[in-house]
């Protein structure tokens, strides 16, 4: 496993705790999605992380929760900047987001083999 990829993986777990906790998990404010060093982690990865993003929205795709559906958008925003908008259409469609957001990295990202 590269450093890099072990890094991802690491702070992934921890945000994925982090977002899993009652105060976070009933907070009806996004941003406290992003209130972690774990996250803070990620994005300084930069566009690095992004293919392992992309593995996780492969290895996830069924699961519904509030990382897959609204941290990892976030994330790729954070990361592309203005590379990654969602269009104006799709705001609060949680499934035409995660839909867009993972077309995107199909678009714009080289992958590694998994």
């Amino acid at each position: 496993m590269l450093y890099i990829e072990k890094e991802f993986y690491k702070n992934l777990n921890e945000w994925e705790k982090y977002c899993k906790t009652p105060k976070i998990m009933c907070s009806s404010n996004p941003a406290d999605l992003q209130n972690c060093e774990a996250y803070r982690n990620l994005i300084s990865m930069g566009k690095d992380a992004l293919p392992y993003i992309k593995e996780v929205y492969q290895k996830k795709a069924r699961e519904e929760s509030t990382l897959i559906f609204h941290g990892l958008p976030q994330l790729v925003i954070d990361i592309a900047g203005d590379e990654f908008k969602i269009p104006k259409n799709i705001f609060g469609k949680i499934n035409e987001i995660k839909s867009f957001t993972i077309k995107w990295l199909e678009k714009n990202v080289i992958f590694r083999n998994i």
